[in-house]
């Protein structure tokens, strides 16, 4: 599917950290999504809703932090994260909210 990067500040690092990963657009078109949301479920069962919209701000399905795997004890080991650097409207409760990690399903509905 191809590996994206994306380097930004995080509500969780101070720091610009890189993140790697897949495209959230490029998972939902290999899958053949046609929903309007996704129901994304972390091991924690924490639940968020993300608008399939949300796919024009290039947010990822990151596996790497600075070019290692994510350990499920650093947030993977699939982290959705967005670009809050290259765009300040993301930088709202509403965005981080939708930045599940150790994510262990995403349904799409």
């Amino acid at each position: 599917m191809g590996l994206a990067t994306l380097t930004t500040r995080t509500p969780w690092n101070q720091d610009p950290v890189e993140f790697s990963g897949v495209k959230l657009s490029t998972f939902l078109r290999q899958i053949g999504a046609s929903g309007r949301t996704l129901r994304v479920t972390a091991l924690n069962d924490y639940v968020t809703t993300i608008p399939i919209e949300d796919v024009k701000y290039d947010p990822i399905l990151a596996t790497r932090r600075d070019g290692k795997p994510m350990s499920i004890r650093d947030k993977g080991p699939i982290f959705i994260i967005y670009p809050f650097d290259d765009d300040k409207s993301l930088n709202s409760e509403l965005f981080f909210s939708r930045c599940a990690w150790q994510v262990k399903s995403i349904q799409v509905e």
